[in-house]
């Protein structure tokens, strides 16, 4: 048993440092809608360098037992990640924050700690604040969901980060009556579980830090709309979606459409809100996916790939992806399913009068 745990923690290591590897390229090269900046773009580094980092050595620990927890190098790490972790989240999370002269104390007890304190003393001292940080996380990700009742998987997918950075609390707490091994299993295969969850969300919700920022901006946000006519603003913008079809261009942004509705980028993200429930990046692939599903049934001979693109998808696995999370199945089925529907009545109905003049015939 000792053996299959000691192959799958190293597997697991292993697999998430490529996980980790793939999230950190697609965050700096791509996902072109978030708002970076260089505060985020470095928390995004230093987090998931770290983490890279620390299952480094534990696999180093796993082949050739070298205590990570003897080692300043080590602790460093450690303490690194929590801060990082936090500045990554708070740019998601809370996107108009300026960073702050103040922010300096989240980054200060890594070096200090980690050269000043006993090395025994600091893996409890940073899993205290990295559980720390993950509550305050978890907690400003339930106000932002309550703004937003869609949000379930969000809600479900912080608390589970949360609950993570407690376990692995506890695990440390523990260890002077636990060996070094138990301790690096855990939280070896608790970074493995993380790195595997969060890149499962974003290749299942390529969206989901899109909408989870914008929700959060709507949460703390004060109301712009006061000199905005409302109506008027709402039949513009239904004009734009459903007789100009504006949502077909893959290439629309928040910026982009404000612009032709005379409107900030904050006041249509606020208007679509509070009118349509959802945020922007929502609402525009609900209106491709409605535009899709018409298409499915008006052209039954045209594949899906070629309806995504008409629709406005940049590809193939994004339309999937939008497809179930609107509808809850895939567009073939739902292709078949409906027009299943709309041919079934009008067979029965044909049968009925093929029956009808059979008896009227044989009366006669």
């Amino acid at each position: 048993m000792e053996t299959l745990l000691h192959h799958i923690t190293i597997m697991t290591a292993g697999f998430s440092v490529l996980c980790f590897l793939a999230l950190l390229v697609a965050y700096q090269c791509f996902l072109a809608e978030m708002r970076k900046n260089l505060v985020s773009r470095l928390a995004c580094l230093a987090l998931l360098g770290g983490l890279i980092a620390l299952q480094i050595e534990h696999y180093r620990y796993l082949i050739d037992l070298a205590d990570p927890l003897a080692s300043r190098y080590y602790a460093l790490l450690i303490l690194i990640v929590p801060p990082a972790f936090y500045f990554a989240s708070r740019s998601v999370l809370r996107p108009d924050q300026s960073p702050r002269l103040l922010d300096l104390l989240h980054i200060l007890p890594a070096p200090l700690v980690a050269t000043l304190v006993p090395v025994a003393y600091v893996p409890p001292i940073a899993f205290l604040i990295g559980a720390g940080y993950s509550l305050w996380v978890a907690s400003v990700a339930f106000r932002v969901a309550r703004h937003d009742h869609r949000l379930h998987f969000e809600r479900f997918f912080f608390g589970l980060f949360a609950a993570g950075a407690i376990v692995a609390l506890f695990v440390v707490l523990a260890l002077p009556v636990l060996d070094t091994g138990v301790f690096v299993f855990t939280y070896a295969n608790l970074i493995g579980l993380s790195g595997f969850l969060a890149l499962t969300a974003l290749v299942s919700f390529p969206d989901l830090l899109r909408d989870i920022a914008e929700a959060a901006e709507r949460a703390y946000a004060s109301s712009k709309l006061g000199s905005v006519d409302v109506e008027a603003a709402v039949a513009r913008l239904e004009s734009l979606m459903n007789e100009e079809r504006v949502h077909r261009d893959e290439e629309l942004r928040l910026e982009t459409l404000a612009e032709q509705l005379d409107l900030s980028s904050h006041q249509l993200s606020e208007l679509i809100n509070t009118r349509f429930g959802v945020g922007f990046s929502r609402y525009i692939r609900e209106k491709r996916i409605s535009d899709a599903c018409r298409l499915l049934l008006d052209e039954p001979e045209a594949s899906v790939l070629s309806i995504s693109m008409e629709a406005g998808f940049r590809s193939q696995s994004a339309f999937y992806a939008a497809f179930r999370e609107v509808e809850g199945m895939t567009p073939a089925a739902y292709r078949s399913r409906n027009q299943s529907r709309d041919i079934t009545p009008d067979r029965f109905q044909d049968t009925d009068f093929i029956d009808v003049d059979r008896k009227d015939t044989a009366k006669g």
